[in-house]
């Protein structure tokens, strides 16, 4: 037979074209409906391909014989015969052969019949719906998708098993129109979606909407409906498909997305994403106003440009390592900005992981701390300078003293310590006002600056007493300087009705020879100074044995105030402190004083400083707290308004190992609440050992008590520190306020402090409020609480338990 290409092809059964040897020539399309192959796709194949791989060799063998005797004839001879499909799907076939010339070739042509019945048929297509089916719940379940289908002339609603594993409930749960569709919806999303259900009829359009939904154990989710509507040929709905998926994990990533894009836009820091590579690839609107750029030009620039200090290479791997070790790193630096000063920042760097844990790029945070480290500095200032004379203070001076006297000392080289302290001084405070003895200290720091070598370290101690520090030869050298220093501050000052002459005492001490602990020298320098002014004053004198004889009288006097705390000759006066709420005291500060029976009333930093040395102010400290416990319990006594007492505890208290058992059985035993009573401590005393510090006023505060910082400014300390001790109350030393409101450096300090203190949310008190001046001003700047003689001398006991003082008394 000769091949018709047309004619074959339109024989309704697949039909093959093969030579000999088992090469398809031809197929006509028919064998894609059967077997799943274009023709294309078989052309060029051999015959094998379409046979299971149990009948291939036979095949070749009948092949083979066929080839010899060609005709018509059926293949397999009564068996079972069985074509592979495409995917490997096995067919049961018939298979007639018939010789045939191709092109001029000697072919054969194989007429392939489905073997199948129609029921097999059927049962083979319900086997293959059966496959879909599950094929399609399957993805629905990993989709989380489920379908319904609503019949609305009937209000009939079929539903997907997915829809009832989305929402938890059984499979035999009751479906009961599309009011069970809403059922499920969040009542405050029911109106909405009921809303674009309308629309589709209306409108014959699709919807898609989100919603909340409770599930069946009343977990809230958040699902998608999609929904179209079908019409008949009249027009008229009669049906709506939709489907139901969960989308409560994508609405999660869109919430953490969309909130974190509302914290790098609305950051107080400035924050840039970058690449690998450190080129930026995403800026908010901070850092866009820090460098003076739009995101724009920011964008591709790398991060190295605004921070050039870590373009070193070496630099750059370190900060590296660290992010490997840690995942972030943190320092200071200067952000570059073009045409402009640079700034002083905090920039830290946390490296973007991506799914498979590798670094995917980073997040550069920058933190703008300028105004820290202005308030650093101020602080700084304020810890090792003298506001009024800009000396060097007496943390800087023992600072001083301690890197000088461990150096190695030769027979032609001694460290020499000259302390001063001003003769008549006292005299210009009373009588004219610390204004007046300000500008005299501002003068005394002139002359002292003017008159010492070069080389030589001037410091303030405080009040008028003064410092210097000189590496001399001889003691004859050091002598000659006192001398200098004592003529230059022979001064005359003329006031309108007093004239007041000024001069010098000054003590010297020697290191080695004096001994090389800077406290021991600055302690036997101010007793050779003592014995200057003993001696009459405005001369010098070196420390030396007769000095000591000061110390016989301070062991007299350490014995008489060991007496005095026996037969408690202490006593107690009190000054209010002003609040300027409502101008009344709700606190005053509890003073302690001695009446000696032959000397009289000792000042207070006479004997407290001697008991401070010789430890007695432990059992001073325990008389002065009994004594406040007292006047508390006499206080409530007499009056309903509330009152806390501030009690001083010195520097030996604080290392005392049974403080906080006395402070425990005095307020036990007076039954006083910890509320009524405040504890002050020196900004010095607390800084001398923050770590110890910080654990008294824990448990202080844990037992109930408020922590009061006296003299703040005087001391060191830090914004970090001063954020980690639990303190309730900063009191300004009086040295910032006594000029005020005149000294603009003052009121910039005070200012700082003040604003420092709220933002950290503690109390302010400033001490040494002497005018109204001083007082309005303190409370435009918002201090809370005034204390000084402006409003109120120390009084005693008995006399303000009688008459409470008050603004206006």
């Amino acid at each position: 037979m000769v091949a018709d290409p047309a004619l074959l092809d339109a024989i309704p059964d697949s039909l093959i074209v093969c030579n000999h040897q088992g090469e398809i020539l031809w197929c006509n399309k028919q064998v894609h409906g059967l077997l799943g192959y274009c023709p294309e796709e078989l052309q060029g194949q051999t015959v094998e391909l379409l046979l299971p791989a149990n009948l291939r060799e036979l095949h070749q063998r009948h092949r083979h014989d066929y080839a010899q005797a060609p005709t018509l004839r059926p293949m397999g001879n009564a068996q079972e015969l069985f074509a592979l499909a495409k995917g490997g799907r096995q067919v049961p076939v018939d298979i007639e052969l018939a010789p045939l010339s191709w092109h001029g070739e000697r072919c054969v042509a194989a007429v392939i019949r489905c073997r199948l019945t129609k029921f097999a048929q059927e049962a083979e297509q319900q086997t293959l719906l059966r496959e879909n089916e599950e094929r399609l719940r399957r993805s629905q379940a990993i989709a989380k998708i489920g379908t319904w289908d609503w019949n609305i002339p009937e209000d009939r609603v079929t539903w997907s098993a997915e829809i009832y594993n989305i929402f938890g409930m059984p499979q035999n749960y009751k479906i009961d129109g599309i009011q069970t569709i809403y059922d499920m919806v969040f009542p405050e999303d029911e109106a909405d979606f009921k809303r674009y259900i309308s629309a589709t009829k209306r409108e014959t359009s699709a919807f898609v909407f989100e919603h909340r939904a409770r599930k069946n154990d009343g977990t809230l989710c958040y699902i998608r409906q999609n929904g179209e509507a079908f019409y008949n040929a009249e027009g008229d709905i009669v049906r709506m498909l939709g489907t139901t998926q969960d989308v409560t994990v994508e609405h999660e990533r869109r919430r953490q997305l969309q909130l974190s894009q509302t914290i790098f836009e609305s950051a107080n820091d400035g924050i840039l994403a970058t690449d690998i590579d450190l080129n930026i690839i995403s800026a908010n609107p901070v850092i866009e106003k820090l460098c003076g750029c739009s995101k724009d030009q920011l964008i591709g620039q790398s991060v190295l440009k605004f921070l050039p200090q870590y373009a070193n290479l070496d630099v750059l791997n370190e900060v590296h390592q660290v992010i490997d070790e840690k995942g972030a790193w943190r320092g200071e630096s200067e952000l570059l900005i073009k045409n402009a000063p640079d700034i002083p920042v905090m920039a830290s760097v946390a490296a973007i992981e991506s799914n498979d844990g590798r670094e995917d790029g980073y997040i550069v945070t920058i933190t703008d701390i300028s105004k820290l480290k202005i308030n650093e500095a101020q602080l700084d200032f304020l810890a090792h300078y003298d506001q009024l004379t800009r000396l060097p203070n007496r943390t800087s001076l023992l600072r001083e003293l301690t890197a000088r006297t461990t150096q190695t000392f030769t027979d032609s080289s001694s460290l020499y310590l000259l302390y001063i302290d001003l003769d008549g001084f006292k005299q210009i405070n009373d009588s004219q006002g610390h204004s007046a003895g300000d500008e005299l200290l501002f003068e005394v720091a002139e002359q002292l600056r003017h008159c010492v070598p070069n080389d030589a370290f001037v410091s303030r101690l405080g009040g008028d007493e003064f410092a210097v520090v000189c590496d001399f030869s001889k003691d004859r050298d050091a002598e000659l300087l006192a001398r200098e220093i004592i003529h230059s501050l022979r001064l005359q000052k003329e006031f309108a009705e007093i004239s007041v002459s000024i001069s010098a005492s000054v003590g010297i001490t020697c290191c080695p020879r004096d001994g090389s602990d800077p406290l021991e020298l600055i302690k036997k320098a101010d007793q050779a100074m003592y014995e200057a002014k003993a001696n009459g004053k405005d001369g010098f004198e070196h420390y030396s044995e007769m000095v000591g004889h000061l110390l016989h009288r301070r062991l007299q006097m350490t014995s008489d105030l060991s007496k005095a705390l026996v037969r408690k000759e202490l006593f107690l006066e009190v000054q209010p402190k002003l609040h300027l709420r409502d101008s009344r005291a709700y606190s005053v500060e509890a003073l302690a004083r001695w009446y000696h029976p032959k000397l009289g009333l000792i000042p207070p930093t006479e004997f407290i400083a001697l008991a401070e040395e010789t430890g007695q102010i432990l059992d001073l400290g325990r008389q002065v707290l009994t004594m406040a416990a007292e006047f508390i319990i006499e206080w409530r006594r007499a009056h309903t308004s509330p009152l806390s007492v501030a009690v001083n505890l010195s520097a030996k208290q604080l290392h005392d190992k049974n403080l906080l058992s006395d402070i425990a059985l005095i307020a036990s035993h007076h039954e006083i609440d910890p509320a009524w009573i405040e504890f002050e401590v020196t900004e010095s005393v607390v800084m001398d050992n923050v770590e110890s510090s910080l654990r008294l006023f824990n448990a202080l505060k844990k037992m109930g008590f408020r922590i009061a910082i006296d003299d703040f400014g005087t001391g060191y300390s830090s914004l970090s520190y001063l954020n980690k001790l639990p303190i309730d109350i900063l009191k300004i030393d009086r040295s910032f306020i006594a000029q005020l409101p005149e000294n603009q450096d003052d009121l910039a300090i005070v200012s700082a402090i003040i604003s420092m203190a709220k933002s950290l949310n503690i109390e302010v008190v400033a001490e040494g409020v002497e005018t109204e001046g001083q007082y309005r001003l303190l409370g435009e700047l918002g201090c809370e609480q005034l204390q000084g003689y402006y409003f109120s001398k120390p009084g005693a006991l008995d006399s303000y338990i009688q008459s409470p003082w008050s603004v206006w008394d």
